[in-house]
């Protein structure tokens, strides 16, 4: 099972809470799924959903909130085993109808409403939980961070960034994707406070985990490659001050050099792995990392003199 299909499981597990809550949980998936048939002044509704979990949910709720009966058509490739669409039909008979978009303030007939009451109320958690059952999405942590709602509508898209901007601090972004429009977010922070909020605890302690283990296996991984790039810098520096050396020590001779010259390229010549630091502590007495690094210098100079 997916990522996605885990948090959507964990919140359709979601009980105990109060009218209000469920009110704003289907109006977020009737603003991004349901449609308005209207036909000789009657009017049907119909939700599209394509998970069998969120359509059985939303079936309970509509049923126990407003005592209306509800059609459930079931669609699939081929085998109807493998169904992958659902439709939720309130029939155009039913009166209530008009009675349950008035009790939800709702006007679907618009393609950017977010009721005023959601945020006035504090019931966006609850708004955002509907809206990511029907329309979002999520991929798994370990390979990506990614979040997205579509819809069909770029106002919709454009209406959700600025709440969740305005209300909840979580950023995303808006583009288009083939004829519709993706609300998307990236940021991981950003990821989890949505989902705790959404009341998706479990799964956003999962994400919290991913992204430690990573941000770990990052800093591991960043130090392994500096302790080769030291080394191989190292490396590179003394296989050209050991050259210096040799070419002094097949002219002039090191015996012939300075008593403080003569015993760092001694040492270098004996130890060729070690860092100027290092070098600099081997010595009696020890001495810093800079002047170890002058003399070095001075001998290269030397070698270089001679070479021309």
């Amino acid at each position: 099972m997916s990522f996605s299909r885990e948090v959507k499981n964990e919140l359709c597990r979601i009980s105990e809470i109060g009218k209000p809550a469920l009110k704003a949980e289907i109006t977020g998936i009737l603003v991004y799924k349901g449609s308005l048939v209207i036909n000789h002044g009657s009017r049907g509704l119909i939700v599209n959903l394509d998970y069998g979990r969120v359509g059985r949910r939303l079936y309970r709720v509509i049923k126990n909130l407003y005592h209306v009966n509800i059609e459930i058509l079931v669609f699939g490739k081929g085998n109807l085993k493998k169904a992958h669409s659902y439709s939720l039909v309130i029939s155009k008979k039913d009166g209530k109808i008009n009675d349950i978009l008035a009790d939800l303030h709702l006007d679907l007939l618009r393609s950017d409403v977010i009721p005023d009451w959601i945020v006035e109320n504090g019931d966006l958690s609850h708004f955002l939980r509907g809206v990511f059952l029907s329309a979002g999405s999520i991929s798994d942590p370990a390979k990506s961070y990614h979040l997205e709602i579509n819809s069909d509508f770029p106002n919709l898209a454009i209406k959700l960034k600025e709440v969740m901007e305005k209300e909840l601090d979580i950023h995303g972004n808006v583009a288009e994707h083939g004829k519709r429009w993706r609300y998307y977010i990236k940021n991981s922070f950003d990821i989890i406070r949505l989902l705790e909020s959404m009341g998706c605890p479990k799964h956003a302690e999962v994400m919290e985990r991913i992204k430690k283990g990573r941000n770990l296996e990052n800093r591991v991984l960043r130090s392994v490659n500096l302790t080769f790039a030291n080394a191989d810098r190292i490396a590179r520096s003394s296989a050209n001050q050991q050259r210096a050396i040799k070419i002094i020590d097949t002219t002039v001779g090191i015996s012939n050099l300075s008593r403080d010259l003569r015993r760092v390229a001694e040492i270098r010549m004996k130890n060729p792995y070690m860092s100027m630091k290092e070098l600099g502590l081997s010595m009696q007495p020890p001495v810093s990392k800079d002047k170890i690094w002058a003399k070095m210098k001075k001998l290269m100079k030397i070698a270089s003199a001679i070479e021309r």
